[in-house]
């Protein structure tokens, strides 16, 4: 992520050190006269980036919300389980070992082929 982000700011400073044009901004009844494009560029991606962490922060408050009510729930039921006199949970488990498929005449009761010989071939 790091590096993404060094890489987009490099090529935002190259636009703006390249596009050094004076010009004017007009919005609705304002205008700006004489201001060199860069600017421009870096106040626009500014507040760009300004909005996009603005936005942003509603999830992030979501979440950390949604995270403590979880805790709180879970704290809840552990002193349920410990007032009801049982076991805590482990603090981890670990999921079943999982069973492969047995290989081609490793105990699946079939028979391998002997050498040269075809298993599309009637016995």
């Amino acid at each position: 992520m790091f590096l993404l982000v060094l890489l987009f700011s490099l090529l935002v400073a190259t636009v703006a050190v390249q596009n050094t044009t004076p010009v004017t901004l007009r919005v609705l009844v304002f205008e700006l006269r004489d201001v060199a494009l860069s600017v421009l560029v870096l106040i626009s991606i500014a507040l760009g980036a300004g909005l996009a962490l603005l936005l942003g922060l509603g999830t992030w408050i979501g979440n950390v919300r949604a995270v403590r009510q979880r805790d709180g729930t879970i704290a809840r039921l552990q002193a349920e389980l410990a007032r009801a006199g049982a076991a805590p949970p482990p603090a981890s488990v670990e999921p079943p070992p999982q069973r492969m498929a047995p290989a081609l005449g490793d105990g699946d009761g079939a028979q391998r082929p002997e050498p040269g010989e075809s298993r599309l071939t009637p016995p």
